[in-house]
């Protein structure tokens, strides 16, 4: 299920159920490891880290109680990324790739049609979302990327700009501001 589609309370379980397994699947050799209970929902760093931007982006609108809960989770995420960070860089680096291998295939599938739905772009365009904070996360760290990623990820975007309307906030209202306009353009308007 998409996190665009679920409730903070919601994201914010969820995001406790992922980092409790993080250490684990920093460690295994798959990019989609072991299902959480929530909605048999994958962990995944993307996962994990649009759903972290997102509760911290919105943070104002989360209880004391949970504010207090989402503050220990970054925390022991962020203990998690700094003792592995060589798993985490690794991880982050197979979940780009294939991120993009997904959003490249749900781009043409898009494309070709005459009519594309809004209904499954609103959906796909999260693998747009957990590529930008894969992306965030890399850099912040200053990790190594392949040359040919950001060139991946601007030829795709060049794409979608060619059949792209400037417009309204494709996601529920109260995600907005966890996405301004000009760092996620692909959130506002509609395929044309």
């Amino acid at each position: 299920m998409s996190t665009a589609h679920t409730s903070l309370a919601t994201d914010l379980k969820v995001a406790e159920q992922m980092v409790a397994g993080m250490s684990d699947y920093l460690n295994s050799g798959s990019v989609y490891s072991k299902k959480i209970d929530h909605d048999l929902m994958y962990l995944t760093l993307g996962g994990y880290l649009i759903r972290q931007h997102q509760l911290t982006a919105l943070t104002d609108a989360l209880d004391p109680a949970q504010k207090a809960r989402l503050r220990n989770v970054v925390e022991n995420f962020e203990t998690i990324r700094r003792t592995q960070a060589g798993a985490f860089e690794k991880k982050a680096n197979q979940e780009l790739q294939a991120r993009l291998r997904e959003w490249e295939r749900s781009l043409k599938e898009l494309l070709d049609d005459r009519r594309p739905s809004m209904a499954f772009y609103r959906n796909d365009v999260e693998k747009r979302v957990m590529i930008a904070t894969l992306l965030d996360a890399l850099q912040a760290d200053s990790a190594l990327l392949k040359p040919e990623i950001p060139n991946q990820i601007e030829r795709l975007d060049k794409q979608l700009r060619s059949r792209w309307r400037s417009g309204s906030f494709i996601w529920p209202p109260q995600l907005e501001a966890a996405y301004p306009t000009d760092d996620y353009w692909w959130l506002y308007g509609e395929l044309v």
